[in-house]
């Protein structure tokens, strides 16, 4: 899955390192580590195996594979006023989880896995630590976060077309979720995914946990079977940060299930 690790490479984007760093100007300051010139965002996702049979094909037609995906993308915040420049490649980049995983470039400053059970199974409570080597730089750096469990959501197995469907995560402690819907075609009609780095960057900052999401009326557009994949988002912590920047940088882990769902019309 890798509409996500897109994202994140438009960390190397004109300006926007510069407007992330304006953001927290005022206290930077008092904010150990803002000065360090190395960003990290990072995403794991372990997407569950479906065992609804109708719910893999649709799967099968999309760009959504079982497993669990990485995607690191590096920046070097001090070349803001140089986009060419913001990426940082040729680093080493290591996940510890419960096994050990050298994770390849795939574009500049991307560093990214394709989905794997085995060699990096999703285990919730597990602690996964990414580890980063910069030629030229004295100390390994690293960032670091617990893998939640799924959400427990309750999702209705019949749903109006062009209706709005509220999840509810109340209680789950959740930072964040993704959400995404596809129909059966393979074809996504909604997800909430960042499409900038100013959204990921509102994601991460986020102090409260999340209670609800709601998904827009046009994500069922027409009667037929939609599969709707829910991910409760959990981040890392400051304190989990070593030797990046503290207030740009980000690891963010969950687990993704898919569930059925059929629009009809006629619903009470």
């Amino acid at each position: 899955m890798q509409r996500f690790a897109v994202v994140l490479m438009t960390l190397g984007g004109c300006g926007i390192i510069q407007s992330a760093q304006e953001q927290v100007d005022g206290i930077k300051d008092v904010i150990e580590g803002l000065t360090n010139p190395l960003v990290s965002q990072g995403l794991i996702l372990g997407v569950q195996e479906p065992e609804d049979q109708s719910v893999a094909d649709i799967l099968a037609n999309s760009e959504f594979d079982s497993g669990t995906n990485v995607s690191i993308f590096l920046a070097d915040a001090s070349s803001a006023s140089a986009a060419a420049d913001a990426p940082v490649s040729d680093a080493v980049v290591t996940i510890l989880g419960t096994d050990t995983l050298n994770v390849l470039e795939e574009s500049p400053g991307l560093y990214a896995t394709p989905p794997t059970s085995n060699t990096l199974p999703y285990a919730a409570g597990d602690s996964w630590e990414v580890q980063v080597v910069i030629e030229g730089m004295e100390d390994m750096s690293s960032i670091s976060v617990t893998l939640p469990p799924a959400a427990q959501l309750n999702i209705p197995l019949d749903h109006a077309p062009l209706t709005a469907m509220i999840l509810d995560f109340t209680d789950q402690e959740f930072d964040s979720a993704f959400v995404v819907v596809i129909n059966q075609d393979g074809a996504i009609t909604f997800t909430n995914e960042p499409t900038d780095i100013s959204d990921v960057l509102a994601i991460t900052q986020g102090a409260e946990p999340i209670t609800q999401v709601e998904i827009p009326a046009d994500a069922f557009p027409a009667e037929g079977l939609y599969a709707i994949g829910v991910a409760g988002m959990d981040h890392s912590l400051r304190l989990d940060v070593q030797n990046m920047n503290t207030a740009l940088s980000t690891l963010m882990a969950g687990k993704m299930e898919f569930y059925a769902t059929t629009a009809l019309t006629g619903l009470p």
